[in-house]
């Protein structure tokens, strides 16, 4: 089943605390790799990485803003090995 770009921003942000790789959202969509970037940039401007990093990172700085938590804490909860 192919997913629709606005169907994968969806899934995306329910998805933002897991490793989101390029691979698994093409897999996901079901598209091939040139087709979704192409799809995925036509609709948000951006690639899926960009996108995902600027998500996680309005995510990480309200995070910041609004609990005690340490950097090293949300950077784990957001699915990165490291707070860098």
């Amino acid at each position: 089943m192919r997913l629709t770009i606005q169907d994968i921003l969806e899934w995306i942000e329910f998805n933002l605390t897991e490793e989101l790789t390029l691979r698994v959202l093409e897999e996901k969509t079901g598209y091939s790799q040139w087709h979704f970037q192409k799809s995925f940039k036509g609709v948000t401007g951006m690639s899926p990485g960009v996108y995902i990093r600027k998500r996680k990172m309005v995510i990480a700085r309200d995070l910041l803003k609004e609990t005690n938590s340490s950097i090293t804490e949300i950077a784990m909860y957001l699915g990165y090995r490291q707070q860098s």
